[in-house]
Order: C-alpha cells, then structure tokens, then sequence
C-alpha cells in the first residue's frame, strides 16, 4: 500500500516530494534518455502536483497519479523534440549523457534510445514504461488513458521496430 502524504500542508508536500521525486525521475530518464530532461520532468510533474494538490481526492492513489503525469508530459516533449527535429531547429539527440557504467552498456543504451528516436511517441511511451520503468500491464495502460489491449498493441509495436534488422 503507498503512503499517505497531506499535500496541503508544507511539510506534507515536502516528504511526498522527496518519497517519490526518485521515481518520476526514473520515468523521465527512461523515456526521454536524458538526465536534465528528467530533471525537467520531475519540475514539471510535482509544479503540476502543487497546482493541482486539492484535486488529489485519495492520496494513496499519488503514485498513479504522478506516474500518469510524468508519462504525458514526457509524451509531448517527445513530440514538441521531434517536431523541432524536423524542421531543423534543433539537431538530433546523440544520447552522450546516458550513462551507467560498463562502457559497453553505455554504448547499448546510446543505441537504444537512438533507436526509440524513430519510434512512434505513444508506443515509445508504452513501451519505456514497461520494460524501463518495469510497470506492470495495467500502470502502463492507466498512465498512457488507453485500454489494457491498446497498450499491448502499443508495446508490441515498439517492440517489433526496436527488435528488427538495421
């Protein structure tokens, strides 16, 4: 069962920060591939859960709630870095602050999210969430709005472009 913090008050909003501020850092990274991006994320996603701190009617269900957050707001950075890509204002992500150790890991992460690049943002989403983030079937279909099925094909898809050939 998750804490339960009183958002309303200084202290309360404090200890919800730090408890779960880790864990819509973690969805960042593992969607957007870059720490200050993630660091964006995480800015974005508790200014959002101060704004919004009376509409949080069940404080257990902030996890969900922050989870469901950080995901769409990584969604339209995806969208708003490719879209920027496109038209040439800004150059394409080379991944060289994704970093964790082996060199060779460093190198398979880098590739990684070079190939997420090319990978519809919904499905990047879905599938970052699951297979990064390790959030079960269920989460990755509430934090994405979309059915059980959706998110499976969304996965699925994602999964099928990361795993071909070339």
């Amino acid at each position: 069962m998750s804490e339960v913090f009183d958002l309303g008050t200084p202290d309360g909003f404090a200890a919800a920060y730090r408890r779960w501020s880790p864990y819509v850092a973690r969805i960042g990274l593992n969607i957007m591939g870059d720490p200050d991006l993630a660091g964006e994320v995480v800015q974005e996603v508790f200014a959002r859960a101060f704004e919004h701190r009376q509409r949080i009617k069940d404080p257990r269900m902030l996890k969900a709630w922050l989870r469901t957050t950080a995901s769409r707001h990584c969604y339209k950075l995806v969208r708003k870095r490719k879209m920027m890509v496109t038209f040439g204002l800004v150059p394409e992500l080379t991944f060289e602050a994704v970093s964790g150790g082996a060199a060779e890991d460093e190198v398979l992460l880098k590739q990684l999210f070079a190939r997420l690049e090319k990978v519809a943002t919904k499905d990047r989403v879905a599938w970052s969430l699951r297979y990064l983030s390790g959030e079960s079937l269920a989460d990755v279909a509430e934090a994405c709005g979309c059915s059980l099925a959706t998110a499976k094909r969304r996965i699925k898809r994602a999964n099928d472009l990361l795993t071909e050939e070339g």
